[in-house]
């Protein structure tokens, strides 16, 4: 399938797909709505190679919030991880994740959404029990 920024109803483009709204998860000062409007419009038609965001949601958050940090390439990776992702393991346990950008954080919450939370659980799981092990056989020596 192509990829192509198109003005269509969402019921229409989701194709009876479920989808998520994610107006909290960003941190950001929204732009005023005819601002928002007018981005999306202006992108109209453009498609494949000429697309600057990676996914639908990127599109959006670009448009709703005007920050390059959402196109692709539009972040300066320095090193820093400032972008955190907190996972709610149990009622009492959480987990943060850290990324340098902001892309990259979109990509797990999305790769999350789509295995599931138990999916989500059980890799933690072995992946911090094998970083005991590591840390554990390695102060062994």
């Amino acid at each position: 399938h192509r990829a192509e920024i198109r003005n269509d109803f969402l019921t229409d483009a989701s194709r009876s797909r479920r989808g998520r709204v994610v107006n909290d998860l960003y941190k950001f000062k929204p732009l005023n709505k005819e601002v928002v409007v007018q981005n999306a419009m202006e992108q109209v038609g453009v498609k494949d190679q000429e697309l600057n965001w990676r996914n639908s949601e990127c599109f959006a958050a670009w448009c709703r919030y005007g920050r390059r940090e959402f196109k692709i390439g539009g972040e300066i990776r320095i090193g820093k991880q400032p972008y955190r992702l907190k996972l709610q393991l149990s009622e009492k346990t959480t987990h943060t994740l850290e990324f340098q950008s902001l892309e990259d954080l979109i990509m797990e919450k999305r790769r999350n959404d789509q295995i599931g939370r138990t999916a989500v659980i059980q890799e933690l799981s072995s992946h911090l029990n094998s970083e005991d092990t590591v840390q554990t056989d390695h102060n062994d020596n």
